[in-house]
């Protein structure tokens, strides 16, 4: 579904825009990680909170250590289960921040509002070098979602054209990205 999603998507976008992204885009974009496993938390952003959620995963005993193959993009995270194929994507609106901890530099997390709730999404990578091209992958997902926001609402006269995006079983509304809690004046990615 994923993949459909995304090829319709790709229809609309202007040329300019999708040489761009095929120049930027890097084969090794995508890596095969452990997924810790995920806590709620109370804020959207801190380094100690995410750290918190690690140390509350690594407390709890040695976790159920689950290969996936993530990746960021300008729709959000993309998360593919090895054994099962299952792709879920969570689209980068819903990302309020992303940091590799200074403690465990080989931990991404990644804060994700799911309906009313805030969770903590932990990988463990092989390398901490490997953590970090990954936060920088996010940072660079976000400069392409917001520039094609910003073509597509320059095209349109402020509107998107494209509304009301199913990804799996949520919908997005693209027409409040602008407004997303990703967009403000605080750092959402952290290398600290």
């Amino acid at each position: 579904m994923a993949k459909e999603l995304f090829r319709c998507l790709w229809c609309l976008l202007p040329d300019t825009f999708k040489e761009k992204v095929q120049k930027s885009s890097r084969k090794d974009a995508s890596r095969e990680v452990l997924y810790l496993g995920k806590r709620d938390v109370e804020s959207e952003f801190g380094a100690d909170t995410t750290k918190e959620a690690i140390s509350s995963l690594w407390s709890d005993g040695k976790p159920n250590l689950k290969e996936l193959r993530i990746s960021f993009t300008w729709l959000g995270l993309h998360m593919e289960d090895l054994e099962t194929n299952r792709v879920r994507v969570y689209p980068i609106e819903r990302i309020s921040y992303a940091i590799v901890d200074s403690v465990f530099d080989r931990v991404l997390s990644v804060i994700i509002k799911t309906n009313d709730l805030l969770e903590c999404y932990c990988f463990l990578f092989s390398k901490p070098s490997e953590a970090k091209g990954m936060l920088r992958n996010f940072e660079k997902s976000l400069t392409d979602a917001a520039n094609l926001y910003l073509s597509k609402a320059f095209e349109n006269d402020g509107k998107l054209g494209f509304e009301n995006l199913a990804y799996d079983d949520q919908t997005v509304n693209y027409n409040n990205f602008s407004s997303s809690a990703s967009y403000d004046s605080r750092s959402r990615a952290n290398t600290n």
